[in-house]
């Protein structure tokens, strides 16, 4: 009841158009984001779980047919759960396809939003004579508020192998050609997400990159300007400000991501070498280059997958 009145909600926010989640504050829409992320979350754990009713009951059937006397009355039972089944698939995918796109419309804008603040900031940086250090955390705090609110990586919901196995050119049952179809294009929906969702994870990073170039390229700047020993006081307290978004939270952040694309990797590819420095990455501290090396293999790897599926749905 819960999740069909926030759903109700958000169809009334949708009608509303864009300017209604654009009007609210920063703080309203990350409330806003987590409530429907929570929500979205409790809706494919209930689609995952009639997949899986769905899935039996192809089975049952397939149980029932090659039985020597099978019973026609068990076939059309099942069948009938079958069908209804698939009936109330459909009725959540609506569902989620609903909080996936309102979800997705309030993370652009807080990604606006955010983007807005570190514009400024940054325009502001042009002629600031205070605090520049103070500033440039600012900027970098903003920054990691848009990394962090990047869709998390997960592992794979769907099984490689199965999806390896299936042979719809084969599959001579309606009911498990629906079946197998509807998982194939589960899959592919899947892997197109995460594609997506690296993807937009590794381009943040590659910002954040950029910015702390940036601010290098200033404290050189000041080193030129003042005395070699003022200027390696000050390169030690800037640095260590500068950094905090690369200080333990944000990478136990990178570390816990990487382990996650390492198994995404090796879901999609058992034979697929990943790169020595991650075979083991649990205790260890990862740059960012390292991370965006990493991403850069998994893109590869889905690429490749999305191929596959596609020519097996042809």
């Amino acid at each position: 009841m819960k999740n069909f009145i926030i759903i109700i909600k958000w169809i009334v926010c949708l009608s509303a158009g864009s300017a209604f989640v654009s009007a609210q504050s920063i703080g309203e829409l990350e409330s806003n984001y987590n409530e429907v992320g929570k929500t979205l979350r409790e809706e494919q754990l209930i689609l995952d779980s009639l997949r899986l009713q769905l899935e039996y009951s192809a089975k049952q059937i397939e149980v029932e047919k090659n039985r020597a006397h099978s019973n026609r009355d068990v076939i059309t039972t099942w069948m009938t759960k079958g069908v209804y089944l698939s009936s109330r698939i459909k009725e959540h995918q609506k569902i989620v396809a609903v909080l996936e796109n309102q979800l997705l419309e309030v993370r652009d804008v807080l990604d606006q939003m955010y983007r807005q603040r570190i514009d400024s900031l940054k325009e502001a940086e042009k002629t600031y004579r205070g605090d520049r250090t103070a500033l440039q955390n600012k900027i970098l705090s903003w920054t990691e508020k848009r990394i962090l609110l990047s869709p998390v990586i997960k592992s794979l919901s769907f099984d490689p192998q199965r999806v390896q196995d299936i042979k719809l050119t084969t599959t001579t049952d309606s009911l498990e050609r629906i079946i197998y179809t509807d998982y194939l294009n589960k899959a592919l929906a899947e892997v197109d997400a995460f594609s997506k969702s690296i993807k937009q994870t590794r381009r943040e990073y590659e910002d954040i990159i950029d910015l702390r170039k940036k601010t290098d390229e200033f404290i050189e700047d000041v080193s030129e300007q003042r005395s070699i020993g003022i200027f390696m006081t000050q390169r030690s307290e800037k640095t260590t400000d500068v950094g905090s978004i690369a200080g333990p939270k944000f990478n136990e952040v990178i570390v816990s991501q990487a382990q996650v694309v390492v198994t995404l990797i090796k879901q999609l590819n058992t034979n697929v070498p990943v790169v020595s420095k991650f075979s083991n990455i649990q205790n260890q501290e990862l740059s960012m280059e390292d991370y965006i090396q990493l991403l850069r293999q998994a893109e590869k790897e889905l690429d490749i997958y999305r191929a596959f599926i596609k020519k097996k749905l042809k």
